[in-house]
């Protein structure tokens, strides 16, 4: 009788060890979005050149702007973040295309601007004209 009653003690045990835990997380697009988006507000604030605590606290008010515009909050963020992180081959796949859209608006952003450079005519030099207006 006491096997038996150990055998139903662990078997419960066992049983309500193997219960699946359903994490509340983003999906994989929705994050690799998010995190983009993150990344691209980290770039904006850094190039601002204001002050670090006036930056901390620009940085802090569009995280949750960018949160807000996708209808989450910052718990939401957070274990998504921490789900993410216990998956580190996930986390990679997120980051890799965090990477290359990067890197893709990089180069868009400087083909741009060597476009524009091509298109537009040197500026006279109004010196170099004044003096020889000066000289004749």
């Amino acid at each position: 009788m006491k096997r038996t009653w150990t055998f139903i003690i662990i078997a419960c045990m066992a049983l309500a060890g193997c219960e699946e835990v359903v994490e509340n997380h983003l999906s994989e697009k929705e994050m690799q979005d998010l995190l983009l988006q993150v990344h691209l507000t980290d770039a904006w604030v850094e190039v601002s050149k204001q002050p670090i605590n006036v930056r901390k606290r620009m940085r802090a008010e569009l995280y949750d702007d960018v949160l807000a515009s996708r209808g989450l909050d910052r718990e939401t963020f957070e274990q998504s973040y921490q789900y993410y992180l216990k998956h580190p081959t996930v986390m990679d796949s997120l980051y890799q295309f965090v990477i290359d859209s990067l890197n893709r608006r990089m180069e868009l952003h400087q083909d741009t601007l060597m476009h524009r450079n091509r298109k537009s005519p040197p500026k006279p030099d109004s010196v170099r004209s004044v003096v020889r207006k000066q000289a004749e």
